[in-house]
């Protein structure tokens, strides 16, 4: 007696203080123990599964219970077939192919604006993303020094001006009056001087003048003459007015003059830089007060109100929409929003990564808000249906073996005219085609598929060959 119940007790005491040994034991032993009874649970479910069938299918359904009748009571009327969508085989392919690409929304100028010259930044007039028009100005360099050098030159053109004009309207008239008193003041003194010399020659043989009062005479009246002369001289350059040569070379210091102005009012210009064509600010490289050299740039400007499409394309259909075949076809879209675009312009190159050639989309204005620079577009290009076989819904499609594929088709039934709703008209079966070739949502496929077949489109997992049905259109 104590013998049996001793193992018992061990067993208890023993299993409160089982070691991590002894657990992986017993858990070997549940693992076994597991594997050798699931099989034959396995084999219980499934010998009891066709008395599951059986009741599964005696029991009564939305289909087949009339919404009218008690409840508990079976309605005495059929189910009603299913509805399938579908296509005579030769209509359901499409009229045209799409072949997409992306491209990127650009602006049509993008200039880094930048000073000339060494210069100190005065004044910014525009932040990053405000809208400029053609003419405004955007940055101001400081210029004092520049106007302080024309104020000079200035100066010393209107000097010049000056004695240019004086030049070309000649003496005064006080002038010339003055001489011509000189030189009738100079002729009647060499008159009066020869009268006193033939007096003093005819003296000369006495003794009452000496032979010095007779050369004093005599240079006396030289003097006079050469005066004369001179005032003569003199009085005929007033008459004639200034020489041309002096005019022209007063008008080359002018023209000289006026050149230096110039220069630094374009100096000046350069110091205020304003906005080549209208546009919006999208990058400001500095702010008030700071040296800037000669080409650094200051601003970045874009011009927003004319937008382009950038996309590589094939070199094949780069050149139909150079002759201008298809280029209709061509759809711009940026998410949902479709933009109005045209052709502008293709590369002649083709690039040595993508192998592709740039083309060049115009967008035209519109009333909507324009794309932002640098937005991806969705070029879609549509290309006449050429097919060996049947273009079809991808979605048609079922996977079949050995590589093949398959679609269904509704094939009528002698009561096809029935009007009863519950009544089926069609029965589906299954064509097995070859798939040639894949076209985003179109496929194209060839096998023992006859063109006015009805091609189920739509909702093929819900079918089985055999299954009776009533045809209906896609909505």
């Amino acid at each position: 007696m104590s013998n049996t119940k001793f193992p018992a007790v061990a067993d208890s005491f023993f299993s409160r203080i089982l070691t991590g040994r002894h657990f992986l034991t017993r858990r070997r032993k549940l693992m076994l123990f597991a594997g050798a009874v699931m099989p034959s649970v396995a084999a219980l479910l499934l010998f009891q599964m066709p008395v599951v069938k059986s009741y599964l299918h005696s029991a009564p359904t939305a289909s087949t219970t009339s919404n009218t009748a008690p409840a508990g009571q079976a309605s005495s009327s059929p189910a009603r077939p299913l509805l399938v969508s579908t296509l005579p085989l030769a209509q359901a392919g499409p009229p045209f192919l799409k072949q997409q690409y992306t491209g990127i929304i650009a602006a049509r100028r993008t200039t880094q604006l930048a000073a000339k010259t060494l210069g100190r930044v005065e004044q910014l007039t525009v932040e990053l993303g405000d809208r400029v028009e053609t003419g405004q100005l955007l940055v101001r360099l400081d210029s004092q020094q520049l106007l302080a050098q024309r104020e000079v030159v200035a100066a010393n053109l209107s000097a010049a001006q000056a004695l240019l004009a004086e030049l070309k309207h000649g003496p005064r008239i006080q002038e010339l009056d003055q001489s011509q008193a000189r030189l009738k003041e100079l002729q009647s003194l060499m008159e009066m001087q020869q009268a006193q010399l033939s007096r003093t020659e005819q003296l000369n043989g006495s003794s009452a003048i000496s032979k010095q009062e007779m050369d004093e005479s005599r240079f006396q009246t030289d003097a006079v003459r050469a005066q004369l002369r001179a005032a003569e001289h003199a009085d005929a350059l007033l008459q004639a007015g200034t020489r041309a040569e002096r005019i022209d070379a007063q008008q080359a210091t002018v023209a000289g003059l006026a050149a230096q102005i110039k220069n630094i009012d374009i100096q000046l210009e350069e110091k205020q830089i304003v906005a080549p064509y209208a546009g919006h600010i999208q990058a400001r490289f500095v702010d008030e007060g700071a040296i800037v050299a000669a080409g650094q740039p200051l601003l970045e400007i874009a011009e927003t109100d004319q937008l382009e499409v950038h996309v590589g394309l094939p070199s094949e259909l780069a050149d139909s929409l150079n002759h201008g075949g298809g280029a209709q076809t061509l759809l711009t879209t940026v998410g949902s929003r479709r933009l109005s675009s045209r052709v502008d312009r293709i590369s002649p190159t083709i690039q040595s990564t993508t192998r592709t050639r740039e083309v060049v989309l115009t967008v035209e204005p519109g009333e909507y808000y324009p794309p932002a620079i640098g937005s991806a577009v969705n070029v879609e290009y549509q290309i006449p249906v050429e097919a060996q076989g049947f273009w079809i819904p991808t979605a048609a499609l079922t996977a079949g073996a050995r590589g093949l594929w398959g679609v269904f088709v509704a094939v009528a039934n002698s009561h096809t005219g029935s009007d009863d709703p519950n009544s089926a008209t069609h029965t589906i079966a299954r064509r097995q085609v070859e798939l040639l070739r894949s076209q985003a949502e179109w496929s194209e496929v060839v096998g023992p598929i006859d063109a006015q077949e009805l091609l189920v489109v739509e909702g093929v997992h819900r079918i089985v060959p055999g299954q009776a049905v009533r045809v209906t259109e896609p909505k």
